[in-house]
């Protein structure tokens, strides 16, 4: 959630202060605001010489740019500010005075990350945050599928399960159109002869032969 970024004109800082200033600012952030370490995103910016300027002069300072949610309270932000300063000066030799680190802060819900809005401090388990980026890594992975789902419906399928689910469509309609051709059953009989009925008894007429003559009718 919260993103500092670390802005210097090339050449500012030696090789590996970036690693270790990263893993200073997720610390002193995590201590200081009660979050996972997961939470926190460090950026370095290195510019070139001539676009780096102070006083109207090319300069080399060291910019730290934080924002956080809005609801921590302020006398824990200004701590962070004062021990990020001191951090970045012991780990990359930069003298202080050319050090400017501010952190500022926004509503928490004008923010969204991994296409949630985010949470205000303090309401991040209530939201599903506190597993979902534990195991991050790299970013959020896993928020859940109850939540998760919400925003992204069937993106969330996996590919097997969406061609099981266009595989079954395909079969209850073609079940569907084997059906409407199949013709109507005809209706059973009564068992009593109506006006018209004739009847189809083998023993009644053979096609090809009169009345019995043994009967005794005749026309």
């Amino acid at each position: 959630m919260p993103i500092y970024t670390c802005t210097t004109a090339q050449g500012t800082l030696r090789a590996g202060a970036k690693g270790d200033l990263a893993a200073e600012t997720t610390r002193l952030h995590a201590e200081i605001n009660h979050v996972p370490p997961a939470y926190v995103n460090v950026v370095f910016s290195e510019l070139p010489q001539d676009s780096v300027y102070v006083g109207g002069e090319p300069g080399s300072p060291l910019l730290i740019g934080g924002w956080a949610r809005r609801g921590h309270p302020q006398e824990k932000t200004t701590r962070l500010a004062l021990e990020l300063s001191a951090a970045a000066s012991r780990i990359t030799g930069t003298p202080e005075h050319r050090i400017l680190v501010v952190i500022q802060d926004s509503p928490a819900r004008s923010a969204v990350e991994a296409g949630q809005v985010l949470p205000d401090p303090g309401q991040e388990e209530q939201n599903g945050w506190g597993s979902t980026r534990r195991n991050a890594g790299g970013g959020a992975t896993s928020l859940g599928q109850s939540s998760l789902g919400s925003h992204l419906g069937a993106d969330l399928l996996p590919e097997a399960s969406q061609d099981h689910a266009n595989s079954c469509d395909t079969n209850a309609l073609n079940c569907a159109t084997a059906a409407s051709q199949v013709p109507p059953s005809p209706e059973p009989h009564s068992g009593r002869r109506g006006r018209g009925f004739k009847s189809r008894h083998p023993d009644s007429e053979v096609p090809g032969q009169g009345p019995d003559p043994a009967s005794g009718s005749g026309p």
